[in-house]
């Protein structure tokens, strides 16, 4: 029983949703960050779009069918899309990330 109590004494709450949202309204975002997260919003809407102009055959077509008796939507190509827009936002928003930190220390200098 001593080892639980002492868990107990130790742990923290969790933090209340307050100081969270605290926490990240302090943020100061730059343009890139900003764009990032633009990019990030259109690039979601274009993969479902994508995967519903450009439809997959259905399983109930033939393998040596040319023509789809059935099409669905393309969910393969939606999540190809969103993961790579994914990757590329991450990659721009650690680059704009970088550009803040640098800014602030040339402000604190």
């Amino acid at each position: 029983m001593e080892m639980f109590e002492e868990i107990y004494d130790v742990a923290k709450d969790l933090p209340k949703f307050s100081s969270v949202y605290g926490d990240i309204k302090k943020n100061k975002y730059n343009v890139y960050q900003y764009l990032t997260m633009c990019i990030g919003v259109v690039c979601f809407l274009i993969g479902i779009i994508l995967g519903n102009v450009f439809p997959a055959c259905s399983a109930s077509s033939t393998i040596y069918s040319d023509a789809c008796e059935a099409t669905e939507f393309n969910i393969l190509l939606m999540i190809t899309v969103w993961f790579v827009s994914f990757i590329i936002c991450l990659f721009l928003y650690g680059i704009g990330e970088i550009i803040r930190l640098l800014n602030e220390i040339i402000v604190k200098k």
